[in-house]
């Protein structure tokens, strides 16, 4: 069982206020408190309207000063919510921080507030969605709950549905071993429901129907309370579902419990952007809403439009250096965001085209297929044209999960090589996976990936080369852990197998290549997975944002072909690596500044 702990409303001390600017008056998490939840979200309500709250203003730190990757929304309600990537460590402290750069709308300055709380043990069982989903509810007898801090049930609502209807859930929790969602519109705001009163809404895979209205019901008709309840606007803030998850066929790793595929947040499209974004897919890198927001002037987007207007010749699988994978994928964001037919029509002649032209190497097949998979879906092949999609494209696609290509597959290449080759190969089966909508598949990528980021109890199958960049070449890893040093000098953050094509260790390290196209497939993958619901920007103490931050520190940033990755890294970790200029696309994904540049 696990602790629900529900947000904590308390009114903001003298020492919060200014004179004439804005005050916080409400917060979920209470200066100084103990044993708070691991999932914990931080919430904040202002006195006013405010704005200038974001990642840079609103931020919480650990206890040696690092800011936790997480994501910040300010509501109209005048509540700001701060939502970490990932469960905050257990028995931790942590500083909350609000800058003075909030301001209220005459633009009086919000006087700099902070205050610090430490978590409790680590909370099982919740994980939270990636954004809100629909939960459809079955006619019938409906009950509604709401917990305390130890999981105990103060308040019960019942009422009858003639008709089934949908609302909005944020996430899943266990409470003592049954399944609750948590309802954040309609009515029941703020409650639990049983989570086998219906199921979570599929567009992909359930029949086409009218839309059903969201649900209103109005809960009076049984209510008991037995504790003073808070109102339905003080939202408990806690976890989002994770079922466990199934290996695909042939695994032998252990595997551990990973998220359902879910999208990622997707903000309310712009109703003066024009013209209206086209995607009819599941929304692997980017929704449709989200398509509303990007911009249609500016450099990065008339460098993402010439591409797609020069495109790259035909598509090779076979070889490893071509780009017209991502000219492909250029073209289908183009059409994604304008609706214009004409890049649609070339999208569906590169991947008719591209059906047959595997071979040569596991590493062109790892580098190339990831676009193409992404294309499909931005275009909505499965629309756009039904018969190939079914008959011969989705198939392709699963049987080069596990065709033989130089003495190995895709998916052996990933659970086996843990250099460039294997972290290619893992952006591309992710990508298949998430294309597919096949969630076991799915969530055995995340439990290979969390072993390379350095889990080993999720997954150790490599076959590692030398050793040396190793910090402990006992138990090596993809990523060296936290505070990990060779010869007094520090290696965390190293990616040990790729480092160690430069020769055994040294210091100064040499600078090169192999560790950035690491990042390559490893970015792809844990943006896939992160959109899918998984917090994989954060497993094993945020891997990913340390690698980058050791090839930074050496002066070996990213340059050329990897350049992509430093305007993702800066939205999914709210660091200021890019510069804010147009990037050239990566061997096997790119684009990203201006799909999550700002």
């Amino acid at each position: 069982m696990i602790a629900l702990v529900p947000a904590l409303v308390l009114p903001s001390s003298g020492a919060d206020a200014a004179d004439s600017g804005p005050r916080v008056v409400e917060r979920s998490v209470r200066p100084n408190a103990n044993n708070v939840w691991t999932f914990t979200e931080i919430a904040v309500r202002f006195d006013r309207a405010v704005r200038g709250v974001h990642q840079g203003t609103f931020a919480l730190r650990d206890d040696e000063g690092e800011i936790v990757p997480a994501t910040v929304n300010y509501s109209s309600n005048r509540w700001a919510r701060l939502v970490p990537m990932a469960p905050l460590e257990p028995r931790a402290s942590y500083t909350v921080g609000l800058s003075e750069s909030i301001r209220d709308l005459s633009g009086t300055s919000l006087r700099w507030l902070s205050w610090s709380f430490r978590t409790g043990p680590q909370a099982e069982d919740g994980i939270r969605f990636g954004s809100h989903r629909d939960f459809e509810l079955e006619p019938g007898r409906i009950m509604a709950v709401r917990f305390d801090g130890r999981g105990r049930i103060t308040r019960r609502v019942r009422d009858s549905l003639a008709d089934a209807a949908t609302v909005q859930v944020s996430h899943r929790a266990i409470v003592r071993g049954r399944p609750f969602l948590f309802v954040v519109s309609g009515e029941w705001a703020g409650f639990y429901i049983p989570a086998r009163l219906g199921e979570i809404a599929d567009p992909e895979r359930a029949p086409k129907r009218e839309p059903r209205p969201s649900a209103t019901p109005r809960p009076t008709a049984s209510t008991e309370a037995t504790s003073p309840e808070a109102s339905p606007s003080d939202v408990p803030l806690g976890p989002s579902a994770s079922p466990s998850a199934t290996p695909s066929a042939g695994s032998t790793a252990t595997s551990k419990p990973a998220a359902s595929p879910t999208p990622d947040p997707t903000p309310a499209p712009d109703p003066t952007s024009q013209p209206a974004p086209r995607s009819a897919g599941r929304g692997i890198i980017i929704s449709a809403a989200e398509l509303a927001s990007r911009p249609t002037s500016g450099p990065v987007w008339e460098a993402l439009k010439r591409a797609a207007d020069e495109g790259e010749g035909r598509p090779n699988l076979a070889d490893q250096d071509q780009n017209n994978n991502v000219q492909v994928l250029a073209q289908a964001l183009v059409y994604a965001r304008t609706g214009d037919a004409a890049y649609r029509a070339s999208v569906l002649d590169n991947l008719k085209a591209v059906v047959g032209t595997e071979g040569h190497t596991t590493l062109a097949l790892g580098r190339e297929i990831a676009a193409y998979a992404l294309a499909a879906d931005l275009i909505g092949l499965a629309q756009a044209d039904p018969g190939f999609d079914s008959g011969t494209f989705r198939p392709w696609l699963r049987g080069l999960l596990t065709r033989q290509i130089d003495g190995r597959t895709l998916v052996s290449t990933h659970e086996q090589r843990p250099n460039n080759w294997g972290t290619h190969a893992s952006g591309s089966r992710a990508a298949i996976a998430a294309y597919l909508g096949d969630s076991a598949e799915l969530a055995r990528v995340a439990t290979v990936f969390r072993g390379w980021l350095g889990d080993r109890s999720a997954y150790a199958g490599f076959e590692y080369g030398e050793l040396d960049w190793q910090a402990d070449a006992s138990k090596p890893v993809g990523i060296n852990p936290p505070g990990s040093t060779i010869d007094g000098h520090s290696v965390d953050g190293v990616i040990p197998d790729d480092q160690r094509r430069y020769g055994g260790f040294s210091w100064p390290p040499p600078c090169g290549n192999y560790p950035h196209e690491a990042l390559d497939g490893t970015l792809l993958t844990a943006e896939i997975l992160h959109r899918a619901g998984y917090p994989a920007y954060g497993w094993s103490s945020n891997a990913l944002l340390r690698a980058e931050r050791w090839l930074q520190s050496i002066g070996c940033g990213p340059s050329g072909d990897n350049a992509w990755h430093l305007p993702l890294i800066d939205a999914r970790y709210g660091t200021s690596y890019w510069n804010g200029a147009p990037t050239r696309p990566g061997k096997n994904f790119g684009w990203t500044d201006w799909l999550y540049g700002s």
